[in-house]
């Protein structure tokens, strides 16, 4: 089985000729994955009411596009990088200026990451390949923000731009791939500086270990160095590409010239500090776990079935810490636990960890909020530095590279204050890859035909006892006869342990796609619920904070109005604060109908008046005119202090919320006499 490259190693060998990559089934198999993918990325693409970021987005873009001497973009940390906004002129200009227009940039290269695993199969085996084609293809978490205008997806393509300049780009042409794919994400995204951070990090770690232990052999620092020594000239023309497309971009075409500094470090940096110290979005340190767990269960599940096999495999030494580490955790969760039972905090600020202190300093630093917490952040501490180390012993550089990067985001972005979904996809994205390369591997230790050396039986036990466990704790949480058949299923795994191998079923040949299947069946219909069934909707966790169905529905009904003059006038719509936005993008195509701002007097002059709910219920309403309440936007902020094993599967399985749903709300006022 070939084996993947090192992350830093030139291309040695062509990649296969795809004619003769797969067999003709297979490629079939391969073009119902890339077909369901794009489906699930282009299908109903408007329908989801368009979310408050997207409409701030859209609708600077629309500024730049329509006024490009008078609006043109000047950096503001909340609406992030240039790029985009030089992006949608072209956008506007090549496809108009619709709901679908808007989103289909972002649908296009989330639509392309369909491919990539296909891109670096010289690299990879190619069960893998496939394997990682249907991973991105059926993800919840990809296709739903390739169908959000957001960065997030264009960061992830730069960062695979970055990823083919090291892996299968000639040698000349290495950095100008690599310093556009960083130069892009430092034009869309301030969380490039995280990214910098990780890979410097990992970087210097690298180097720093091999030489402390005079492990022989390159690192990443010496072969980038000897690369640069080889093609100064490529690399020096690269860089000075680069700086012109930042500065350009950044300056608006040289006409403001303080967005270069401001984008650098003089604004973006002091402004996010500043909200990662005040939590302005809050959440628990483990946020992404629980969306990763939520949206991507058997990314979680493969995860979980790593850690298993590391330690099994690891040194003792690592072994042994490793189990330390997760009893220390376990204790010191339990002690949190009982301390902040019932609500109360019983300690001194002043404390460095007193287990009955949530108030104390790495509780503070940290920004920890309950006992699981402390669990999560003990493990991340921890285990990173485990995984990096045991892998670069052992000369596995590419999945100490991808082991680090996997946990090292996992950790960043769980500590950053600014608790957004949209983050989970970093982690996410370099743990599909780490765990590739990691199964791999691990299933190339064993031969193809055994059953015994590769545990199946053993994988299907544990599966039973983990039925059972779950059964039985889900009626000492107070359920009933109804939580018996969970124990039933683990009987029924149990049998199959015995059963299976009988009858010659899961020989390595067998389980792989009878594996894959389950997984695409089930990922599928997870990637349906979170996109079509419940978008948008104020349930989904992933959604966060999102613009209801219903202030949708009444938006496109005004507009229609206004399109088809019924009453032979065009309605004048007033909107006053939350509610500006996403207003202003639904009206963007109505400037002389719709306005939001308006004197007292002015008022009574409008068809519609949408009314923020800061303002109260209106007193003085005319004779004639109609108010009712109406929902703007949605969200559910879960009750951890409720969330029980049952309640966390329920999420995962049926995105069934446990504590109550949450709205803010509008006053629409209807003249219906104009």
């Amino acid at each position: 089985m070939p084996m993947v490259s090192e992350i830093s190693h030139d291309k040695t060998d062509a990649p296969e000729p795809l004619t003769r990559y797969f067999s003709l089934p297979v490629w079939g198999v391969y073009a119902l994955f890339i077909v369901v993918g794009l489906l699930l990325r282009w299908v109903a693409l408007t329908d989801r009411p368009f979310h408050h970021d997207e409409s701030l987005h859209g609708m600077y873009g629309k500024y730049f596009f329509d006024w490009p001497d008078h609006n043109y973009y000047k950096y503001t940390p909340m609406l992030h990088g240039p790029f985009l906004y030089n992006l949608y002129r072209v956008v506007y200009n090549t496809l108009g200026q619709s709901d679908w227009a808007a989103r289909a940039p972002i649908a296009f290269i989330g639509s392309l990451f369909l491919f990539l695993p296909l891109v670096f199969r010289q690299y990879l085996a190619k069960r893998t390949v496939l394997a990682l084609t249907a991973v991105v293809a059926f993800s919840p978490t990809l296709a739903y923000w390739a169908r959000f205008l957001r960065e997030d997806t264009v960061i992830v393509g730069c960062m695979a731009l970055m990823l083919y300049g090291v892996l299968c780009a000639k040698p000349s042409l290495k950095a100008l791939f690599v310093l556009s794919g960083l130069t892009l994400q430092f034009c869309i995204k301030e969380n490039a500086y995280v990214t910098v951070a990780i890979l410097l990090g990992y970087l210097v770690f690298e180097a720093c270990f091999a030489f402390a232990l005079r492990i022989e052999g390159e690192t990443l620092v010496s072969k980038m160095w000897l690369h640069l020594k080889r093609h100064k000239l490529a690399f020096f023309n690269a860089l000075a590409l680069c700086v012109f497309v930042y500065c350009y971009l950044y300056s608006a075409g040289f006409r403001y010239s303080q967005g270069i500094l401001d984008g650098l470090y003089r604004e973006s940096i002091s402004y996010w500090m500043h909200h990662h110290n005040i939590e302005r979005i809050s959440g628990p340190f483990l946020f992404h776990f629980y969306m990763l767990s939520w949206y991507e269960t058997f990314f979680i599940l493969a995860f979980f079935v790593h850690l298993y096999f590391f330690y099994r495999h690891a040194p003792s030494w690592a072994m042994f810490t490793g189990l330390a580490v997760l009893v220390c955790a376990i204790v010191l969760g339990m002690q949190t636990a009982q301390a902040t039972l019932g609500g109360t905090n019983t300690i001194g600020a002043g404390a460095i960890w007193n287990l009955t202190d949530i108030n104390c300093v790495v509780w503070r630093f940290f920004k920890l909020k309950d006992s699981y917490d402390v669990v999560g952040l003990i493990v991340l501490l921890v285990h990173p530095l485990i995984v990096t180390i045991v892998h670069l012993l052992r000369r596995e550089r590419a999945l100490a590279f991808w082991g680090y990067l996997f946990t090292a985001t996992f950790f960043s972005y769980s500590y950053l204050g600014e608790k957004v979904p949209w983050l989970s996809v970093y982690p996410f994205v370099a743990g599909i890859v780490y765990l590739a390369i990691f199964f791999e591997r691990l299933v190339g230790h064993y031969p193809q035909d055994s059953f015994e050396k590769c545990h199946w039986r053993r994988l299907l036990v544990g599966i039973g006892i983990a039925f059972l466990v779950l059964g039985f704790l889900f009626v000492l949480e107070g359920g009933g006869p109804a939580d018996l058949p969970w124990m039933g299923v683990g009987v029924v795994f149990f049998a199959a342990a015995y059963v299976l191998p009988a009858a010659n079923m899961l020989s390595t040949y067998r389980a792989y796609p009878l594996a894959l299947t389950i997984f695409c069946l089930y990922t599928l219909r997870a990637s349906i619920l979170t996109n079509f069934v419940y978008a948008g909707d104020a349930r989904e966790y992933i959604s966060q904070v999102h613009t209801t169905a219903e202030y949708n529905s009444i938006m496109n009904s005004i507009k229609a109005e206004i399109d088809g003059e019924l009453r032979g006038y065009r309605p004048q719509v007033f909107v006053t604060g939350e509610a500006t936005w996403p207003s202003t993008w639904y009206m963007r195509g109505y400037p002389n109908e719709y306005k939001f701002s308006a004197s007292d007097a002015e008022r009574n002059k409008f068809h519609y008046m949408v009314l923020d709910w800061k303002e109260g219920e209106p007193t003085k309403v005319p004779d004639g005119f109609r108010t009712m309440r109406i929902n703007l936007r949605g969200w559910w902020v879960p009750d951890f202090r409720q969330m029980t094993l049952k309640n966390f599967l329920g999420y995962a399985l049926n995105h069934t919320n446990w504590s109550p749903t949450g709205y803010s709300y509008v006053t629409l006022v209807v003249n219906p006499q104009r």
